[in-house]
């Protein structure tokens, strides 16, 4: 991810990465209300908030991946 936000990476990478990481937190977010201890994996479960957190940035991410715009990339010197 900081390669992807500091480095010279073009938009089409920064979409895709920004995508993947909204559909982990979509599926994290739906996870966490049929399992809510993750197999195991966190003791205390989780809390109706943080399911609604990982949903709510799923969706952010996905939308802002979906509706980034690649138009002509700039030369650079």
């Amino acid at each position: 991810m900081a390669y992807v936000g500091f480095g010279r990476a073009d938009l089409d990478l920064a979409r895709n990465v920004i995508g993947g990481l909204g559909v982990i937190y979509l599926l994290v977010g739906i996870l966490g209300f049929i399992v809510p201890m993750m197999l195991g994996l966190i003791p205390h479960g989780y809390t109706v908030f943080d399911n609604l957190l990982h949903l709510v940035l799923g969706v952010l991410s996905i939308a802002v991946a979906w509706f980034l715009q690649s138009g002509p990339t700039p030369v650079r010197r």
